[in-house]
């Protein structure tokens, strides 16, 4: 989204973007404490190079390489530093109050 129609369509600005991936989802899906960054919350951060973000990735080819990600941080511990994986396996299923894991 953000190599495409950012920097390349020009169709949303840089602010726009970021706050439609990150704490615009957060809330419309009730993940409190996500997408924002603020005192209490989960420390999820992305470093990246506005020059070269992308995804060549197709429906047929998904899983090309991302480009311009420098830093991932899950819950303030890196898990890509400097391009690379560190092997830190911090993802995990995120429910949203109320909702039982396999019910909604």
């Amino acid at each position: 989204m953000l190599g495409r129609y950012v920097r390349e369509l020009n169709l949303l600005t840089w602010p726009e973007a970021i706050r439609k991936a990150t704490s615009l989802t957060a809330g419309h899906f009730g993940l409190h404490g996500r997408g924002t960054l603020l005192p209490g919350s989960a420390a999820d951060v992305v470093v990246f190079d506005p020059a070269t973000i992308g995804h060549d990735g197709t429906p047929l080819d998904p899983a090309a390489e991302l480009t311009g990600v420098m830093t991932v941080l899950l819950d303030g511990e890196p898990v890509i530093r400097d391009g690379a994986c560190t092997g830190q396996r911090r993802g995990r299923v995120l429910l949203r109050p109320g909702v039982v894991r396999g019910r909604q």
